[in-house]
């Protein structure tokens, strides 16, 4: 038999145990009797459902909630069951029945107090005089009459949070304090919930639900701003909220942009410095001289937003003296800080802008962009395998960009090993070496990953041929021996 004959049978074999492998339609199975079985499941189920209906008790669902309106609004009320199609529903404000089912019996004002087919009591152009405790009760038998209460509060004031010790908290820096919110009567809510600038507080929960306490501890400037509590009382009602102003009384802090700014001979630069502060801090640019600081007489001019200001310091037609370490230093009636910054004649710190493969994906290729306004004449990397291992340095190439004061930094390495590593770069002219890159991680394995993308793609195929061709030579040896 040829091979392509003992492929054919080899799949007809298949085929044909496969049908035997399904059970036939009308096969019948031990105690199998669907005509009987389910009758008797469906004559079952209705006796279930018939008990479990019969031995549910009728409940209301709804829950007690106080009622806060203004005069002229509409008041809905609403008393929803389960199992009370066949109970009698009434409402009573206070002990005074005004409805039994759907007979109106003492309604004070029946043009403006109705109730909805859904058992919902409805008080329309609500007045101060509607201000009282309503009641709707199941009335299932002497022994259990399930009820619920509304406390309607009418009046031209709207409900508000009670806040301690107040609505205007001063606080100085590393003070503690402890803020509580409550709610103005015995109700409880759903949720009391403290947030900070967009972000929920942890809360302690005390007084049955009804109050809820955060701690500012050691406190600082982030721990200043508005504190917003709102209570939630589910969709029955509005929710009430209210916010706390607090204030922070602290010694500036200093930021600074970059510290290392690149610039170039009779070009202009700023220098910027971010300083929180509170009260406000006056500013001072100073120029270090070995150890003593000099006075800067440059253009300076700042921006301020609430408690922080943005300074910046505009030096001109820098000349050679003019690069060096600059302080930006802040002071107020609490403290002062201050902090430093490069101004350097040295390319500007590179910019990692991707890489690439070749040579069959076996070399990976690092790309770095860098500004300089002087030329550049050497490139520098180094690379590790982790944090733990010494640098490996090496050479890298580079070229001029487009624009003058533009270069681009290329360094290619091969066969890395499977391993995560680390690159930086920096460069160097007339004025020194710059300060190295942030740190790149390049995965080892990045060229086996793609490899398949380029001409060799063909090659991830051969597995698969492989297979077949093992499969063929399989089939072929078992027929030989049948």
């Amino acid at each position: 038999m040829s091979p392509s004959g003992f492929l054919t049978t080899f799949l007809a074999l298949l085929l044909f145990a496969q049908g035997f492998a399904y059970p036939h339609k009308n096969e019948d199975y031990p105690d199998d009797n669907p005509d009987v079985d389910d009758e008797e499941n469906a004559g079952d189920s209705d006796v279930i459902n018939e008990q479990e209906a019969y031995a549910t008790p009728p409940k209301i669902t709804s829950r007690n909630a106080t009622v806060q309106k203004n005069p002229g609004q509409t008041i809905y009320l609403p008393c929803n069951t389960v199992n009370a199609d066949e109970v009698v529903i009434s409402w009573k404000i206070g002990e005074t029945v005004i409805f039994f089912g759907d007979t109106s019996v003492d309604n004070p004002d029946s043009d403006r107090i109705s109730r909805d087919n859904n058992n919902t009591l409805v008080i329309k152009d609500a007045k101060e005089t509607d201000s009282a405790t309503y009641v709707c009760v199941l009335n299932v038998n002497e022994n259990n009459n399930p009820k619920i209460e509304y406390k309607v509060v009418v009046n031209n004031q709207p409900p508000t949070l009670k806040v301690s010790p107040g609505h205007k908290i001063d606080l100085s820096e590393k003070d503690n304090i402890i803020l509580k919110c409550s709610v103005p009567s015995d109700e409880e809510p759903l949720s009391i919930i403290w947030s900070h600038k967009g972000h929920n507080l942890p809360a302690t929960m005390i007084n049955n639900n009804r109050e809820a306490e955060i701690h500012i501890k050691n406190a600082n400037r982030h721990s200043g701003g508005m504190y917003q509590c709102l209570a939630d009382f589910g969709k029955d009602r509005q929710p009430l909220h209210t916010v706390v102003s607090v204030t922070v009384k602290y010694a500036p802090e200093v930021e600074v942009v970059s510290d290392y700014v690149h610039g170039g001979v009779h070009q202009s630069v700023d220098l910027t410095c971010v300083v929180h502060s509170n009260p406000s801090a006056d500013v001072t640019w100073f120029k270090m001289s070995g150890n003593q600081k000099e006075t800067v007489r440059h253009m300076q001019h700042s921006e301020s937003i609430s408690e922080t200001q943005i300074h910046n310091l505009t030096l001109k037609n820098i000349q050679r003296s003019d690069f060096g370490k600059y302080l930006c230093t802040a002071e107020n009636m609490i403290g002062s800080h201050s902090k430093g910054m490069e101004l350097s004649g040295a390319p500007a710190i590179a910019k990692f802008n991707g890489s690439y493969v070749k040579d069959n994906d076996r070399t990976i290729v690092l790309n770095w962009d860098i500004d300089s306004y002087s030329t550049i004449k050497d490139y520098e990397v180094r690379y590790r395998k982790n944090e733990f291992e010494k640098w490996t340095v090496a050479k890298a190439k580079g070229r001029q960009g487009v624009d003058g004061n533009k270069y681009v930094a290329e360094f290619a390495i091969q066969n890395l090993e499977p391993h995560t590593y680390d690159f930086q770069l920096r460069s160097k002219n007339d004025f020194g070496w710059s300060p190295y890159s942030m740190q790149q991680r390049i995965d080892g394995q990045y060229n086996v990953q793609i490899a398949g993308v380029g001409p060799n793609a063909a090659s991830g195929t051969q597995p698969m041929m492989f297979l077949v061709a093992l499969l063929l030579v399989v089939s072929c040896f078992t027929f030989k021996n049948l």
